[in-house]
């Protein structure tokens, strides 16, 4: 699939258009065997070119496996097949020949659903950029754009780097990016993303990271992830069936005296073989999309699996539950001043600044309705303050250093009110007006709107939740406390959340950690199940085998949804075949079935066991 060019459809490959001409010429020679049997019986000879090129994709991987010293699924598809031909018994093996192939290309088609759903959670880049050069556009392609590279864009179009607006304003969409449903107004200094739309206006971009070396490369990697997670699935049949191949091939020799050849060929061949495989792949492809469709990435395939097991739920605090940009919690005004003064100056004094300390001060100014004065001019000092002119007055706002570098003296009050906000893990912004302090503003990580609503459907499923943060004791417990969580850990390094991991994991527990950052890799690592959200740093949501791509906790509810239906439809696929060969085995020492009847039952249970398999389209299609 071209990442670049868009579109949704994907090219059709050379082992696509093999799959094909082997369902058709399968098909044919399907139709001509039924023929013969209604009309014409000597008509059925001329399908048995059909049935043994069928043979010929089945001896090889049944040979790659006896040179491995492996009696698999593979060996015994070979035996058995070979048997029903040599019995003659063509109209079966034509119709088993027809249901593999046309299995696989179902399969196929699912493996290609999956990477369109997964490319449009990303959305499509644009193949051509307006690059400045000189101060004029010149269309170049996305592969030429490098990092500092100034490049426009234009109403309607998708942005196709990662950069910061260096000017014009305009209205972007991020909604596939970021999960907004309003758009949002985008001007100078802000960050950008690539695969969002500019739906008005026009922005002059300068790239921080080119879409052809970032973006693209990371789809790639998460597409080939995501069919990884198919491949799982598949080895989980796999597995199944080849451990079933040894016990059901012993029974049929040990069932000779009892059943004779034909009804101990019946046994054997009563093993669901690669129609399993294929099945269980089609089962996991198909959530696979309903996940995609739904804005989660899955990148392991024992993910789903794993997480219906999962009963420990391990929150990171600040990124995942909290927002990363924090809110003003309380003013604390100097004497003779009032709390919205204070938050004015402040507020006008960061109006122009882009940090996430300038934003919470403006969206509280917002809040309360105020009025922001115009300033003349500013000086900011990174990490410390902001001084700016206004009118005949100077304003300063910054750290406790930055006040008493700037000589300003600051009041007992203030400086006790400081301490105690430290140490509840808080930040203390002092506002001064000339040389004087006028009030103290507390900053206090923001708990995500979903959260509690989260943790409460997590504890309803029977799960215990755990808060474990980097951040002190007071702050992670005063969150625990909120969330109505047990249980946390305050003040963790890496490696001791990593070792909380463990320590639960030894006491028989499922572990799923949810986590957003560098340091909360380590422990993502070690556990069961690991989620990242889709604006974690990279490091988390490498490590992690499930990303919400929505950067929505809420994700966290249809996800365990998911997995159960996806147990529930994994186990119904698995029981039409374990049922199917039991009533097989049944038949032929009880009944008298043999090779042929077994053959037609293996035939019913199949397409049976691929329309289970199949139900989320299913549903997909009646919604």
């Amino acid at each position: 699939m071209n990442i670049l060019n868009g579109g949704d459809a994907v090219e059709t490959s050379a082992d696509q258009r093999r799959l094909n001409r082997e369902v058709l010429f399968t098909g044919a020679s399907l139709a001509v065997t039924i023929g013969g049997a209604l009309f014409y019986p000597p008509l059925r000879l001329l399908s048995l070119p059909g049935v043994l090129y069928s043979l010929i994709p089945i001896y090889r991987d049944a040979y790659q496996s006896a040179r491995a010293g492996q009696i698999d699924v593979n060996v015994l598809y070979a035996a058995t097949q070979s048997l029903i031909v040599g019995r003659g018994y063509l109209l079966p093996a034509n119709l088993g020949a027809f249901y593999y192939f046309l299995s696989r290309k179902l399969l196929m088609m699912a493996e290609n659903r999956v990477e369109v759903q997964l490319h449009e959670i990303f959305g499509q880049l644009p193949s051509t950029v307006h690059k400045l050069v000189d101060g004029a556009e010149v269309n170049c392609t996305l592969e030429q754009i490098v990092a500092g590279d100034l490049i426009a864009v234009w109403a309607g179009e998708t942005i196709p780097v990662d950069g910061v607006v260096a000017s014009g304003v305009a209205t972007v969409d991020q909604q596939r990016l970021t999960g907004e449903a309003q758009p949002t107004e985008k001007g100078e200094g802000e960050t950008v993303y690539a695969s969002t739309t500019v739906l008005d206006g026009t922005l002059y971009i300068q790239v921080t990271q080119a879409g052809a070396a970032t973006a693209v490369a990371q789809i790639g990697a998460l597409l080939a992830q995501a069919r990884d997670a198919a491949a799982d699935r598949q080895l989980w049949g796999k597995r199944l069936g080849d451990r079933l191949v040894l016990p059901l091939v012993t029974l049929g020799g040990l069932s000779i005296p009892l059943v004779g050849w034909d009804g101990a060929q019946a046994i054997i061949d009563s093993h669901p073989q690669r129609r399993m495989n294929i099945s269980m792949a089609l089962c996991a492809l198909n959530h696979l999309g309903v996940a995609a469709d739904a804005g989660i990435l899955v990148k392991d395939g024992r993910a789903l699996e794993v997480l219906q097991q999962v009963d420990t739920i391990l929150f990171d605090k600040t990124g995942t539950l909290t927002l990363s940009a924090p809110s003003v919690a309380q003013i604390y005004p100097a004497p003779g001043m009032r709390a919205e003064d204070v938050l004015r100056y402040a507020a006008a004094a960061e109006a122009r600044q882009e940090h996430p300390i300038a934003r919470a001060l403006l969206d509280a100014a917002q809040a309360a309705h105020l009025t922001l004065p115009p300033i003349d001019a500013s000086a900011y000092y990174v990490g410390q303050g902001l001084t700016v002119r206004m009118g005949e007055q100077q304003i300063r706002v910054g750290s406790q250093s930055f006040i008493m570098l700037e000589g300003i003296p600051i009041p007992a009050e203030s400086q006790q009110q400081l301490t105690l906000i430290w140490e509840q893990g808080d930040t203390g912004i002092l506002v001064a007006v000339d040389e004087q302090v006028i009030g103290l503003i507390e900053l206090r990580a923001t708990l995500r709107p979903e959260a509690a609503a989260v943790v409460q459907m997590v504890q309803q499923r029977g799960m215990h939740c755990y808060v474990l943060s980097g951040d002190h004791v007071g702050p992670t417990r005063r969150l625990a406390e909120r969330l109505g969580i047990a249980h946390y850990v305050a003040g963790a390094l890496p490696e001791e959340k990593a070792s909380a991991v463990t320590r639960l994991q030894a006491q028989g527990r499922t572990v799923c950690f949810i986590g957003d950052g560098i340091n909360d890799a380590i422990a993502m690592q070690q556990a069961d199940v690991a989620i990242s959200l889709r604006d974690a740093t990279s490091a988390a949501t490498d490590t992690a085998h499930i990303v919400l791509m929505q950067a929505d906790l809420q994700q966290l509810a249809a996800l365990l949804t998911l997995t159960g239906r996806y147990t529930r439809n994994r186990q119904a696929t698995a029981g039409i075949f374990l049922a199917g060969s039991s009533i097989a085995i049944g038949g032929a020492c009880l009944a008298g079935f043999g090779l042929w009847q077994v053959a037609m039952l293996n035939m019913i249970t199949f397409p049976l066991s691929v329309g289970v398999a199949m139900w989320p389209q299913w549903r997909k299609l009646m919604s």
